[in-house]
């Protein structure tokens, strides 16, 4: 009887040892900018651990990021922009997207001493551009039309480079003025040579009232979020106590690394950088009122010939509450 007690008591042991083992699960995120701190902080205060996971992030750029995810190489994504998705999910793939990510960090740049104001007193010249078919553009296409009253494509001369050629073609001169990304602004900023002419996320809610402008969804496939609703969640709360760990710590900019990743040092005055640059990234709320302003970014991508359709059921809320 006392070793059938014994075996019976080893038995739940090692069941309730296996019910508490942390739940692993593979991440996609991107190697650089705003996706990745939140990312960062979950890993660094164990959130993960936390909310029952051992999460194992597979950390790829941006454009290798959508292909692995589209190939189905990993379930759920941290870094989903918006237009892959729904382009995605207009081809038949069952994805979808649960939460958003971060919104706009898309500036213009020129020279400290260039005599430009507004992205309007560049009618006519040479400005560089990251990508043609981002919802980014696509927004800014609405933003030039409806605010300046200028086709951002006709007006001015677009020359299309990848984000660090965009530096070396601003720095030289061969283009006016550059739209890019944070850090990457953030870096010419640091030097006191050149100014910012255009923020995408304030411009956007200069003509919608407000509204934040949408880059980036936490997103799965549809499969695996109905096989487990119950992480899905757990997900949100984890992700949005990150966020939250952002918002109150300035500091988090170095203590995950952020701030060196990114190639800069780590002084006070760069520390205020970030915080006024990234926690703001972080701040939308995933509700109908956010897909509704972003509704006319994709409409205007349709009419550039980037997307084809935008599928009614491209995002849920169910997981949020």
């Amino acid at each position: 009887m006392q070793k059938l007690l014994a075996a019976l008591c080893l038995a739940l042991l090692a069941s309730t040892a296996a019910a508490q083992a942390p739940k692993p699960l593979k991440i996609g995120v991107a190697t650089s900018g705003g996706t990745t701190l939140p990312a960062l902080v979950i890993s660094q205060q164990k959130l993960d651990e936390k909310h029952g996971f051992k999460i194992e992030w597979l950390r790829l750029d941006q454009a290798a990021l959508q292909k692995a995810f589209a190939l189905r190489q990993f379930d759920i994504s941290f870094a989903e922009v918006a237009s892959d998705l729904i382009r995605q999910r207009a081809r038949g793939d069952k994805v979808k997207a649960f939460h958003h990510g971060i919104m706009a960090n898309v500036y213009m740049l020129a020279k400290k001493d260039a005599p430009y104001r507004t992205i309007a007193d560049l009618k006519g010249r040479k400005v560089g551009l990251y990508s043609l078919t981002s919802s980014s553009t696509a927004a800014l296409v609405k933003v030039v039309r409806d605010k300046y009253k200028l086709d951002l494509r006709k007006d001015f001369e677009l020359v299309v480079s990848p984000p660090p050629v965009l530096v070396g073609l601003l720095q030289k001169g061969d283009v006016e003025a550059m739209i890019n990304v944070d850090p990457i602004v953030l870096r010419l900023l640091e030097t006191g040579q050149y100014k910012q002419i255009l923020d995408a996320d304030g411009e956007w809610g200069s003509i919608t009232g407000g509204s934040r402008l949408l880059v980036t969804t936490l997103a799965a496939w549809e499969d695996t979020m109905q096989k487990n609703p119950d992480d899905i969640r757990r997900l949100v709360r984890m992700y949005q106590e990150a966020v939250d760990y952002i918002l109150r710590n300035p500091q988090v900019y170095v203590q995950t690394g952020f701030i060196k990743q990114s190639g800069m040092q780590e002084t006070p005055e760069v520390v205020k950088l970030f915080e006024e640059r990234f926690s703001k990234l972080y701040t939308g709320k995933w509700d109908q009122a956010l897909i509704n302003a972003n509704k006319a970014v994709f409409d205007t991508a349709i009419e550039m010939g980037n997307l084809e359709k935008v599928p009614a059921d491209w995002f849920t809320f169910d997981y949020s509450n």
